[in-house]
């Protein structure tokens, strides 16, 4: 029951944040750093590059331009960041489809849960 109401409420969020095929809110324009202590079983949370985090060992993220560029950052091998360029476009409501410039990741979707100008969830 409590699964049910929750994906209801995400439902809704996702209705009032104004994701839609055709122009994605201006908010998700920016760098989202993973801010995996607030994740939860329905929900995987991204936070600007900028928050104050607390400490962690590595966090991975991705930065969305207006222009249809996509950098993913990945944690490299040495816990610094490897960053990954590529192109991003809307592929249906609340859905953007990732496609990377290395040709060794395949092609990927975020699903979009809401975004504000502080948070962005995603669908894990």
């Amino acid at each position: 029951m409590l699964i049910r109401i929750s994906l209801l409420v995400l439902l809704a969020i996702t209705a009032s944040c104004g994701v839609s095929k055709k122009s994605p809110p201006t908010e998700l324009y920016n760098h989202w750093t993973h801010s995996h202590e607030e994740d939860s079983a329905e929900a995987k949370v991204f936070r600007p590059s900028t928050y104050a985090f607390p400490l962690s060992r590595g966090r991975e993220g991705f930065e969305i331009k207006a222009d249809g560029s996509f950098i993913r950052y990945a944690i490299a091998a040495t816990d610094g960041t490897e960053k990954m360029p590529g192109q991003w476009k809307m592929k249906g409501k609340g859905v953007i489809e990732v496609t990377l410039d290395n040709k060794t990741v395949a092609p990927y979707e975020l699903v979009l849960v809401s975004v504000e100008k502080d948070k962005l969830i995603l669908k894990p």
